[in-house]
């Protein structure tokens, strides 16, 4: 019934939009920085964004009920803008491979593998649904691997890569080559303002409340040594297939 409403204000609302909004995801993988991402990103007047909004991508219909929410959330809904960004870290809101292809800009995020199964392990016992190691390692590598099966068959003008240390540790620079990426007329800023989803999903650290690109410090886990280079083995593989930001530069 509540699909059925939204999509009939869908309808009615869609002749009435402005700007012919694109897709854009954030392919990203569990504590990767992609609720950092989203924030400056949602903070360009021409794009709309709400941290993850849980939706299959099954059809074109999806996109277009996706672009209504996600504009609705962020208070852009009869503003002019050029893309309408999701968080997309879990490959079950993206099950036809061919409609991303077809539909959708990427920016493929990912991150040095320590520090995210550490990151994750943490989280999970946060929430109270504590997880192994292996679990995260598994769920850590089948991501990397989706992403790189996605970004094969994307155009060259439709993707982009870069890693979280590369957004933290050099983020005017990034955030430049993202900005011309994208084809903004107004540059993405280090510093962004707190949303209504700040906290409540993705990140729910005190860090992304403070309203800027923070290095952060958290604690590394004692994990087992051959997981540890499994989990590397798939970054490498990751950095050479996904071809980020800096690896473009130094081409």
């Amino acid at each position: 019934m509540i699909r059925f409403l939204k999509i009939l204000a869908m309808w009615i609302w869609w002749p009435f939009r402005r700007g012919a909004a694109r897709p854009l995801f954030i392919y990203a993988h569990p504590r990767s920085g992609s609720s950092l991402l989203m924030h400056i990103l949602a903070d360009s007047p021409k794009i709309a964004g709400y941290g993850e909004y849980f939706i299959k991508y099954h059809s074109k219909l999806d996109y277009r009920l996706a672009e209504f929410d996600i504009r609705r959330k962020s208070g852009k809904l009869f503003k002019a803008v050029d893309y309408v960004a999701n968080q997309v870290n879990h490959q079950s809101v993206t099950p036809n491979f061919g409609l991303v292809t077809h539909y959708t800009s990427c920016i493929f995020l990912f991150r040095q593998a320590h520090p995210t199964l550490s990151s994750m392990l943490e989280l999970s016992d946060a929430k109270g649904m504590p997880m192994t190691p292996d679990d995260v390692a598994n769920n850590y590598s089948v991501r990397l691997h989706d992403m790189m099966k996605q970004a094969l068959v994307l155009s060259e003008d439709k993707k982009f890569a870069l890693t979280y240390e590369q957004l933290v540790d050099s983020p005017e620079a990034v955030l430049e080559a993202l900005t011309a990426f994208l084809r903004l007329e107004e540059p993405l800023k280090t510093d962004y303002k707190t949303k209504g989803f700040t906290g409540k999903w993705g990140d729910i650290s005190q860090h992304i409340s403070k309203g800027v690109i923070v290095q952060t410090d958290s604690p590394l886990r004692n994990l087992d040594t051959s997981l540890l280079e499994y989990c590397n083995k798939n970054y490498q593989q990751a950095l050479t297939h996904l071809k980020p930001y800096t690896a473009h530069v130094q081409g």
